[in-house]
């Protein structure tokens, strides 16, 4: 008379004797202990193989529980850190983890990220799924108000989203799961950006402020700020003024107009300014509005050569006249345009062939 067998092979799963094992030769089973499962001793099991009865037990691995003998994967949302355990419900995934099995830690590295940022996994006790992102919405994390810029809300592991509505003058939303500016900041140069003085024409290297348009929107360069050009300091008009407002206005680039050149020594005493720049689409039906960049704006300081009033006279001389007197005063009269001190000397002479050396020429 056969008898059955009282532990289960262990290609076959059976609710309640997959919880006990029978050692070999014992002919009896043994309960599986809590946070461990049943198993063979056999290591060629298989759909090829001997169908061993369940002979031993194991403790369950880290990222699984053992439940009634048999290992699985933890709840989605979960991970188990310790081995011998049978259940995970304190353990759950740190928000932007997706853990649907085998996670070992609270933050259990790339392979369980949520994805990219048309995703967001709060692990929350009501939403423990990978979710994608709404139409309109952008995805961002706990705490984070500016999701681009920040180290702590990569792309890879947004917990929410938030929606475009109350931002839609600055910001839209594509369904990629990020905002994007209508107008974006690509450069912002706030060093002093210095153009020589007397320099016709010149024009700045490297513009200080560079926007671009959404999508390859059209825009323009706005010097002052706002959305168009409007009331200027006194030393902002005279640099703008003398700029070439028309390529300025087209790409940012700081350009003196052909055939002028700034002066430090002008009549508004101007030699530097801060202004804000920024830029608008050239659509005027378009309202969005980038952000503002504040630069600076310096005259570089030229020597710059004596003015001659007068610059030759003549005197004549009597003979036997003492050294060291003086035979002329105020007969060359010259500025400097800096304030610097004024010497002279005699450069060259002629009478005849001869050495001439005779005078000295300075300021009393």
């Amino acid at each position: 008379m056969n008898r059955q067998h009282p532990c289960t092979p262990l290609t076959e799963t059976i609710a309640t004797a997959n919880n006990r094992y029978c050692p070999a030769g014992s002919g009896s089973y043994n309960t599986v202990t809590a946070g461990h499962y049943s198993t063979t001793t056999h290591s060629d099991y298989g759909s090829n193989s001997p169908n061993y009865y369940r002979d031993t037990q194991s403790l369950c691995n880290r990222g699984q529980m053992c439940v009634n003998g048999v290992q699985q994967n933890c709840p989605l949302g979960h991970y188990q850190d310790q081995i011998g355990k049978s259940d995970c419900n304190s353990k759950v995934c740190t928000g932007g983890y997706y853990c649907d099995g085998g996670a070992q830690s609270a933050s259990p590295g790339v392979a369980y990220e949520c994805g990219n940022a048309r995703y967001y996994c709060p692990n929350t006790a009501t939403n423990k799924v990978k979710n994608t992102v709404s139409p309109n919405y952008y995805t961002s994390c706990a705490g984070v108000t500016d999701p681009e810029n920040d180290l702590t809300c990569p792309e890879t592991r947004r917990t929410k989203q938030i929606s475009c509505a109350g931002i839609s003058a600055q910001y839209t939303c594509p369904g990629d799961g990020k905002r994007h500016r209508w107008i974006g900041t690509t450069t912002c140069n706030t060093n002093k950006i210095v153009i020589n003085e007397n320099e016709v024409g010149a024009t700045v290297s490297s513009s200080p402020a560079q926007f671009s348009g959404y999508n390859s929107m059209a825009i323009k360069y706005i010097f002052g700020g706002g959305t168009s050009v409007g009331a200027l300091s006194t030393c902002q008009s005279y640099f703008w003024n003398l700029m070439d407002q028309t390529v300025f206005a087209n790409s940012g680039t700081i350009a003196l107009r052909a055939g002028v050149a700034l002066d430090i020594e002008n009549g508004d005493g101007c030699r530097e300014v801060a202004i804000n720049v920024n830029a608008v689409p050239v659509d005027a039906s378009l309202t969005y509005v980038s952000d503002t960049c504040a630069i600076k704006l310096s005259i570089g300081d030229v020597n710059d050569a004596p003015q001659w009033s007068n610059w030759e006279f003549s005197v004549q001389v009597e003979e036997d006249v003492a050294a060291k007197s003086i035979v002329g005063t105020n007969q060359l009269q010259v500025t400097d345009p800096d304030d610097d001190q004024i010497t002279f000397s005699v450069s060259s002479t002629s009478c005849g062939g001869g050495s001439c050396d005779w005078f000295e020429i300075g300021m009393l």
